[in-house]
Order: structure tokens, then C-alpha cells, then sequence
């Protein structure tokens, strides 16, 4: 494929195609394939189908739509493979090849013999998607070619409001449905496995007490003879996941000509077959959406991408100091939320296309990006940061009392970043001194205002998560003497979030400071409580021996903040950022089994027990410096180092996960994500990306 100026380099670029004939991302679990210079050809109206005898009855409307848009995507998008003729040489190889015309999809619990039928009752059968309702829906996609939907803002509420009509009618059809993509998307995060062996080659139906991982599996077959594309799995959200992985099996033939060309597809390497499964149940991304506001259309794109990778989890960080956009309803109770949003958001802004609207993402808004977010496979957990990185808009609450050291000009003394500001669960002041452990009590003003806060973002997501924040407490905002002296205040403080959640059904998501830091804060998480660790990726055993019945979501800024690096956002500091840039071999190189390896050591417990409790990890990405404009660049492909990490594990191809061997298969992702209207940053010049290590050192 190349030219190997070296020894070394030949080595380096041998390793690459040998576990690398087609350039897959996340690599999958079990993969064989044919010969470099096998194909098959595409047809240029390649039919997508669920398989003869599925029961129509159990299809939900969001399998439907998934299926409509990868028939549309496979049909429309030209990728040149990444090689210095960009596939020209295999013109004549694919001119003699087979010709596939379609892709049958087996989904074994909606068919017949799965008994009993666990998607929908006889009287809530849904049947499959409208014409006009799949119109409707298409215009909300940004991945639908190269058109105006991937390049133009969200148009105005006006028009939103007919969307958001359809899709809700359609989503309350899928929520309904026990086998939709998104009802599997939302479910409880775990290890738990089938009882019954799983074949996808052999198994006609699929098992009641399928696991977590389990519904995520498929098997994915594309033969060389012309013969349909097999894809099978015994979920919905399998069979999304496997779309997913046949969208990056395509590529185009260069054109032979200037202008607007649609290439003959093919696949090279045939016969192929994949065997998958996720590694990690929690595969996720945050995003934080106060220090910088983002319209919808940016989110949606975030999230197609993050589904084209397979990341499974958007940790949304809603509110902070900076700003809360969250826009709850008035609706008469105590204390009235809209005040947060109205007082608190940024205002207004102006579209490209001229329109303007507020910074705010309405209930309306919320519950569309949870549901748009879980029929791509995506479960969304929202986070209102609490006790500290809280200003705008709760000092509109009371007055301003709920508020301590507020947008203090000494910031640094009292916060992390500017402008500064926590609740006031304690005072130590001349006029107010509540720091006696024997009469403490949180504020009731605090408690109506927490509780109200975290009520109502439980009812806003479908997840069984919500997340109350809990990173950096400073003590001096209290005046206390130290970090240890908060501890007695936090104690009371978490159990209040911890009971309010657990009212509502649901389980917390919280920085590992809760759980790291303060021993007897980390007893009052409830069972199966995430624990978010962005320290040291060893402090995860501290959490867990603080608190042995928590699980930890690992994301630890050296390896994982992808707004790490460049300069400093403070006006009048020369310096770089606080911490260094997180390039993509550097998060490429985690690896969460030594950090497993030394939880079981300091645990002194089984290592198979231990894992349990690593539910998997996440990328981050914090916006001072990060807006609409350049989501895109700072977030990708480097976030999908993080989606190999969690899906695929240790190893590649049976080999422990390298860079190098990597390389090429992350490059041909950029492009992959730049054809999608995804401004993904080069990561090398196109002399290097079309010649896998050819610039590298030796």
C-alpha cells in the first residue's frame, strides 16, 4: 500500500494492515476477513431489511428510522480509501466483483420463536414508521448527506414545535416498546450476563435474562459472492450497533472526473465476518453546557458521532457559576426554578441565519435531546452542580442569601475558576454562626431549593441516573480551617441528595471529591452510585474503600479532558492551560486494567469482583474556551480514543491495544467524520495520513 523506507519502518507498516484490512473504529471483538485484494461491489440503491418472518408488531419506530438512515448514509456518502491513489488501484478488482443489492437484518427478539413477546403488549403494537412521520424526522438528522442539514443551525422554536410534535408522538410509541433502542439505552449499567450460552450464528430466538452487554452483541457477515450482507443480533440496539460498523466497512472508488460524482462503493477484504461486544458498559462523553451555551443542531451532531463510535453515554454538565441554561416552567411551586434560568442564562442569540432565541434549553428542549440522544443508543445524564460551581441564577433565589462568597474580585482565594460562588450550607461569620456539629442542619431554604432542583431533573430524564455534581467544595468560601473541616456539613448535605434522588427513582452520579475525600460523605451514596474519578485513576480505590457498593466511571484529565492544553482563559495570565494537551495517542494509552490490577491489590479482594465496580469511563470536555464554532476540532476523533478504550478493552486482534497499530484506522475515522459534516482536526498531514507510519519516528 505504501512505500517502507526502512526495515523499522516496514515492521511498523505491516502491523498496521495486518490487523487493519479494514479500518474499523471501535475495533471489533471477533474479526476475520479475505484477502486485500477481494471485493465486492455496492449497489448504488443498497436496500436495508429487516429479514422475512419478524413480527411487524414488535418493530419499534426508532429501529425503523435507524435502518432509513443508514440505507440513506451507505447510498450517498463517497470515502476514498486513505492511500496515496485513494483506491485507484483497485478500479479493475472491484469492476469484476460480485454485486451485494442489500442487507438483511435478523434482530432474534422480534421474531416469533422469542416467546413470550416482551416489546409490546397486543394492544400497544406499533407497527413501523409512517412515510410522513419518517419525512418529518428527517429533517432533525444532521448526518443525512452533505446537505443543508448538517450545515445550517437549528431554525427557529417556530418550526421546532412541529418537530418536536411528531417526534414525541413517535417517542411515546417507542418508550412503550421494551424493545426499542431507546428503552435498552436507559437501562440500568451492569455486568450481568445471560444463563443460556449465546451463539448469533446458530441461536434462533433471543433469552429472556439477556445481560447488559449481551443486547449490545451482533454479528455482522458480508460475503464475497454477491449474496445480501447478514446482520444479526438478539436486540434493537444491536442491530444499531452493527449499522454502525457496516457504515465504515463502505468505501468509494476515486472519480475519474471533476464534479459532482458519485463513485462506485465496494468492501475490500471479503469474505468478512464480525463477532462484537461492548467491553465496558458505561462508554461516555461529557459535556458541559455554562460556560459556553450550544444550540441544538451542535448537540445533535455531537450525538450522531458519538453513536457512530458507539459511546453509550452523554454526562450532560448543565449549570455552573457561569451560567444556568437550564429554562425550567413556571409553575407556581417553591421556590419558582424559572427564576434560575431567567435570571441566570446568557441571554440571547443570533443564528446564521439570522433568527434569534434565547440560551436556554427549555423542558421541551431537554426531553428532545434525551430522546433524541437514546434512539442513537445514548443514555443521557443530566448534572446541576452542587454545593460549589453555583452562582448564576440561584443568587436570584431568597436574595442572594442561599449564596456564599459570590463573584468574589479575590476568586482565587475561595473558588477554582471565576466567578466564584457555592451554597451556603454553612456560616461561620460574626452575624451567622451554624458550625456547631451538635444543632447543624442544612437551610431549609437549601433543602427546598435541592430538592426541587434534583426532583425536577429527574423528570426531565429517562435515565436512571442523575447527577448532583459535588467537585471542588473550597473551605475557605465557608471560612472553615480546612478541607477536612467541611466534611461534617457535606455529610448531611449528601444524604439529603442522596435520599431526594432515590425518591425519584433514581441513582447519583457524583465527582469523586464526595467519595475521595470525605469518608464518611462516601457512606451516604446509595448503592450503585457512580463515582466520577478526574484525579489520579487510583483514587479509585479509596472511593472504594470508603464506600465498597459504589461504581466507578474512571476520567482522569491526563488521559481524558479534551479541553486540556493552549492558552489560559484568565485576561491578565501568560501562562498555558492548568493542564497539558490530551493528544490522542496520550488518551489512546490509558489503560483502565492497571488501575483495576491496583483497586484489587489495595482491596486485597478477587481482581473478577473488583471489575464489577469499573463500570467503564468517560471523555470530558469542559467549554471556557470551547463554543459551537470549534466543538467539532476539540472534541474529535480524539474522543473516540476514549470509544475504543471502552468497547474493544485490552486488546486488538488479540494483541494488546497500540498506537501504532491504531494509526491508520483513526486517520480513516477523521475522514469518515469529515464526510459526515464533522469539522474533526487533521491529525496529520495528508502526505502522512494516506501512508500509515510514514511519519513516524525511529
Amino acid at each position: 500500500m505504501w512505500y517502507c523506507r526502512t526495515a523499522t519502518l516496514l515492521a511498523s507498516a505491516c502491523l498496521v494492515g495486518a490487523l487493519s484490512a479494514n479500518a474499523l473504529w471501535p475495533h471489533p471483538t471477533n474479526y476475520t476477513a479475505g484477502k486485500d485484494d477481494t471485493f465486492v461491489r455496492i449497489s448504488s440503491d443498497l436496500s436495508f431489511q429487516l429479514v422475512d418472518g419478524t413480527d411487524q408488531s414488535r418493530v419499534p419506530d426508532d429501529l425503523t428510522q435507524a435502518i432509513t438512515d443508514s440505507a440513506k448514509l451507505a447510498n450517498t456518502i463517497d470515502v476514498w480509501e486513505l492511500t496515496p491513489d485513494r483506491g485507484e488501484s483497485h478500479r479493475d478488482g472491484v469492476g469484476k466483483a460480485a454485486l451485494i443489492a442489500s442487507v438483511q437484518i435478523k434482530v432474534l427478539e422480534l421474531m416469533p420463536e422469542t416467546t413470550p413477546n416482551l416489546c409490546v403488549e397486543p394492544s400497544k403494537s406499533v407497527g413501523t414508521v409512517e412515510n410522513s412521520m419518517l419525512q418529518l424526522r428527517a429533517l432533525q438528522q444532521p448526518f443525512q448527506g452533505r446537505g443543508d442539514a448538517i450545515d445550517d443551525p437549528l431554525q427557529n422554536r417556530q418550526s421546532e414545535n412541529e418537530e418536536y410534535i411528531a417526534v414525541e408522538d413517535n417517542r411515546s410509541n417507542v418508550w412503550s416498546n421494551a424493545c426499542s433502542i431507546s428503552s435498552r439505552a436507559i437501562k440500568q449499567l451492569s455486568y450481568n450476563v445471560s444463563s443460556k450460552p449465546l451463539n448469533l450464528e446458530t441461536d434462533k430466538s433471543a433469552p429472556s435474562d439477556l445481560g447488559n452487554l449481551d443486547a449490545e452483541m451482533y454479528r455482522l457477515s458480508v460475503p464475497s459472492d454477491g449474496a445480501s450482507i447478514q446482520l444479526t443480533s438478539y436486540t434493537s440496539i444491536g442491530a444499531l450497533r452493527g449499522l454502525q460498523t457496516l457504515m465504515q466497512l463502505i468505501y468509494a472508488l476515486p472519480p475519474l472526473q471533476g464534479g459532482k460524482v458519485q463513485s462506485q462503493h465496494y468492501i475490500s477484504n471479503v469474505p468478512i465476518t464480525i463477532e462484537d461486544r461492548p467491553g465496558y458498559p458505561y462508554r461516555g462523553l461529557m459535556l458541559d453546557t455554562a460556560r459556553n451555551w450550544f444550540d441544538l443542531a451542535t448537540i445533535r451532531k455531537l450525538i450522531d458521532s458519538m453513536s457512530f463510535v458507539k459511546l453509550n453515554q452523554l454526562h450532560w454538565h448543565g449549570t455552573d457559576t457561569q451560567s444556568w441554561p437550564l429554562a425550567f416552567n413556571k409553575d407556581g411551586s417553591d421556590p419558582d426554578l424559572s427564576v434560575l434560568a431567567e435570571t441566570g442564562s446568557y441571554g440571547w442569540y443570533q443564528s446564521e441565519n439570522g433568527t434569534v432565541e434565547k440560551m436556554v434549553y427549555t423542558e421541551e428542549d431537554v426531553e428532545y435531546i434525551v430522546g433524541y440522544a437514546a434512539e442513537r443508543g445514548i443514555n443521557v445524564i443530566i448534572e446541576t452542580d452542587m454545593p460549589a460551581h453555583m452562582l448564576s441564577g440561584v443568587e436570584a433565589i431568597d436574595g442572594g442569601s442561599l449564596m456564599a462568597c459570590p463573584e468574589q474580585l479575590d476568586w482565587i482565594t475561595v473558588a477554582a475558576e471565576p466567578p466564584s460562588g457555592q451554597l451556603r450550607i454553612v456560616s461561620n461569620s460574626t452575624e451567622s454562626d451554624t458550625t456547631d456539629i451538635n444543632t447543624f442542619k442544612i437551610p431549609d431554604a437549601i433543602v427546598k431549593l435541592v430538592s426541587a432542583i434534583l426532583r425536577k431533573t429527574s423528570s426531565l430524564s429517562k435515565s436512571l441516573y442523575v447527577s448532583s455534581g459535588g467537585d471542588e467544595p473550597n473551605f475557605h468560601c465557608w471560612n472553615l480551617s480546612s478541607e477536612a473541616a467541611m466534611e461534617p456539613y457535606l455529610r448531611p448535605f449528601m444524604e439529603l441528595v442522596t435520599n431526594v434522588t432515590a425518591a425519584a427513582g433514581k441513582r447519583g452520579l457524583v465527582w469523586e471529591e464526595m467519595a475521595v475525600k470525605f469518608p464518611t460523605v462516601a457512606k451516604t451514596l446509595a448503592k450503585g452510585s457512580l463515582v466520577e474519578i478526574w484525579n489520579d485513576p487510583n483514587n479509585s480505590a479509596i472511593a472504594l474503600k470508603n464506600n465498597p457498593d459504589i461504581n466507578i466511571v474512571l476520567a482522569p484529565y491526563t488521559y481524558s479532558y479534551l479541553d486540556c492544553g493552549g492558552s489560559n482563559f484568565l485576561g491578565n495570565y501568560t501562562g498555558n492551560n492548568w493542564c497539558p494537551y490530551v493528544s490522542w495517542q496520550q488518551a489512546y494509552s490509558f489503560d483502565p486494567s492497571a488501575v483495576i490490577a491496583n483497586a484489587t491489590a489495595v482491596l486485597a479482594k478477587d481482581e473478577k469482583l473488583v471489575r464489577q465496580s469499573f463500570v467503564g469511563g468517560e471523555m470530558a470536555v469542559w467549554t471556557e474556551q470551547i463554543d459551537r464554532t470549534n466543538l467539532d476540532s476539540r472534541v474529535w476523533p480524539r474522543a473516540a480514543a476514549g470509544a475504543e478504550i471502552w468497547w474493544t478493552g485490552e486488546t486488538v486482534g488479540g494483541k494488546k491495544r497500540d498506537k501504532v497499530e491504531a494509526l491508520s484506522r483513526i486517520l480513516d475515522l477523521r475522514w469518515r467524520l469529515v464526510a459526515r459534516g464533522v469539522g474533526a482536526e487533521p491529525l496529520q498531514p495528508q502526505w502522512c495520513a494516506t501512508r500509515p507510519g510514514g511519519c513516524n519516528m525511529h
